[in-house]
């Protein structure tokens, strides 16, 4: 959009202009007069500039954007007019007319502060000094160098907005580019955007060259001397080539031919532009936050089936459908954004041709311009929707792959898949047949002590008992009644708790082993426990008992923990 910008008329041309060593009066505005575009990194290699397999040669760090204000060691800094019209008609009542397009306040016009419409800078030396010095309307003296510019006040000429440096030649109608230098000039391939003015060409009709000098020396005087340095032969390519410094005119807008001419629609733009673009980004990751959200929820709940955890599974589903809920949304969203961005556009590409289709510029060439002025949105608007429909496209993909695992899940569930969790990994006999008829000693201890685990949980009956005995074989000194206090805890199960104790209090007053072979004695009917009790989550249960000693002894556990249970 820097092209649309170059004619609007919210920037007001010129009143003062002066030289300033440092820091611009009340009121003046320094002048920015050129951009550094910066270089890629690469590699010099003697002979030539490579931008990769350095292999041997020798680093060319990467340099970047800078812009620069400096001209001949001095800043430019310029005071607008601040109450004018703009009109190529009637000037409004207390204005008077001073170029084409301005009418200024008539006190302001009595003391002849119409807008500058001609601007040079020569040196102190020069024999045009004297010359421009009894002609001009003011003048102003370089601080760091012999150099003075002058500015003239002419009427029935446009006044000058803007000042632009340009390599060799005429500015581009985009400031934004630089005009195309021939190859020996061109620090290729380094350079870190194409220098050409595209297919708008060089401004020829409104721009005038008022000065210029050596380009590197024009980079140094902007504090760029080390910069140059790391640029291997920069100076070699660049040596010939002048900086030189460019006014530009206001344009002459005709208000007779085009009535409705918009200024801020040129703001309009840019902003449609920016909005564009925000709006796709935040889609686009709204999207992808959505999508992968959803797969993750999605491979926990498949991790959570075939585990101890099916009643985590619920908030899982309730997050996997909110992101899922979350990408339908901005599916919907983001396409009225579109629709409602694409009718602006066209909006605004009619109001600009048809500024040139009635030729209302004083410019053939922007006339011109304008008549396919669809083109200029190729490098801002069009290249949006390019993306858009790419994100779009994209976020179609994910919630496809969304719905495949949405289904994948149902049909899991339907093949009864979920009811899988519920098997038990334990269940094998030999995992807890080892020690059983062994004796009980110290050197068996830590034995009898997984045997227990395993006797336990590979029933499914993971009780308190396995944690007391557990803890209770650590100690070789305890009496099979102190065991009393530890088996009122199972309330689901008492008869069992009596059943198991009795036969522990066997095992231990003869000295065998007390862990028991669960298995055979459910079959052989010697303890029977009440079917479907399992522990499925457990904390280590402790009560307030007179056996306080022996727990803190063997680390038993605190008084307020407890037991989780489930059918």
């Amino acid at each position: 959009m820097a092209f649309l910008k170059r004619i609007q008329y919210n920037d007001a041309p010129f009143q003062y202009i002066e030289f300033d060593a440092s820091y611009c009066d009340s009121g003046f505005t320094r002048l920015q007069i050129y951009t550094f575009k910066g270089t890629e990194e690469g590699c010099n290699c003697g002979s030539e500039i490579q931008t990769d397999n350095c292999g041997t040669c020798d680093s060319i760090g990467e340099t970047y954007q800078k812009k620069l204000f400096q001209w001949r060691g001095d800043y430019i800094c310029a005071k607008r007019l601040n109450r004018y019209k703009l009109t190529d008609g009637d000037c409004p009542t207390g204005y008077t007319r001073c170029t084409p397009s301005v009418c200024i306040i008539n006190s302001d016009y009595e003391s002849g502060l119409c807008p500058i419409t001609k601007i040079r800078i020569v040196a102190n030396t020069s024999s045009q000094y004297s010359i421009y010095q009894s002609q001009a309307a003011g003048y102003s003296g370089a601080t760091n160098s012999n150099y003075t510019i002058f500015y003239w006040r002419e009427e029935g000429v446009e006044g000058i907005y803007t000042l632009t440096g340009s390599v060799e030649s005429e500015p581009c109608w985009d400031l934004n580019k630089d005009p195309e230098l021939s190859s020996s000039d061109f620090y290729y391939p380094l350079s870190k955007t194409s220098e050409t003015c595209g297919e708008f060409g060089q401004d020829t009709d409104l721009s005038t060259s008022i000065d210029s000098y050596n380009y590197v020396q024009f980079l140094e005087d902007n504090g760029m001397t080390k910069t140059i340095d790391r640029l291997y032969n920069f100076e070699s390519y660049k040596e010939g080539l002048n900086m030189a410094l460019y006014t530009r005119r206001q344009i002459t807008y005709l208000r007779s031919n085009c009535t409705d001419f918009n200024s801020y629609s040129i703001n309009e733009v840019e902003g449609l532009v920016a909005d564009m673009q925000s709006t796709g980004l935040f889609f686009f990751v709204m999207k992808i936050i959505c999508a992968v959200g959803s797969s993750v929820c999605f491979l926990v709940e498949l991790i959570l089936l075939k585990g101890r955890f099916s009643k985590k599974l619920l908030g899982v589903s309730e997050f996997w459908m909110l992101f899922n809920t979350l990408l339908f949304i901005s599916f919907v969203i983001e396409g009225s954004y579109v629709y409602y961005y694409y009718n602006q556009k066209e909006d605004i590409e009619n109001y600009y041709t048809g500024l040139g289709e009635n030729e209302c510029f004083g410019v053939e060439q922007l006339n011109s311009d304008f008549k396919k002025i669809d083109d200029l949105f190729t490098g801002d608007v069009y290249n949006y929707q390019v993306i858009a429909l790419l994100v779009f496209y994209w976020g179609i993909i994910l919630l496809f792959v969304s719905v495949i695992l949405e289904c994948t899940q149902i049909l899991l569930y339907i093949t009864g898949y979920k009811k899988r969790k519920n098997k038990n990994k334990y269940g094998k006999k030999e995992q807890y047949e080892p020690f059983i008829n062994q004796p009980y000693n110290d050197e068996n201890r830590e034995n009898n002590m997984y045997s227990i685990h395993n006797s336990f949980q590979g029933l499914g009956y993971y009780n308190p008992q396995h944690i007391q005995m557990q803890n209770l074989s650590r100690n070789p000194n305890y009496q099979g009644g102190e065991m009393q206090d530890y088996l009122n805890y199972n309330e689901y199960d008492p008869q069992f708790n009596q059943q198991l104790y009795q036969q522990n209090m066997k095992n231990i007053n003869s000295g065998t082993n007390p862990n028991l072979n669960m298995e055979s004695q459910i079959q052989q009917g010697s303890i029977t426990p009440k079917p479907g009790k399992r522990l499925v989550n457990y904390k280590k249960t402790m009560q307030k008992s007179q056996s306080q000693n022996i727990r803190n002894q063997n680390n038993l556990g605190s008084d307020d923990d407890e037991l989780v249970f489930e059918d």
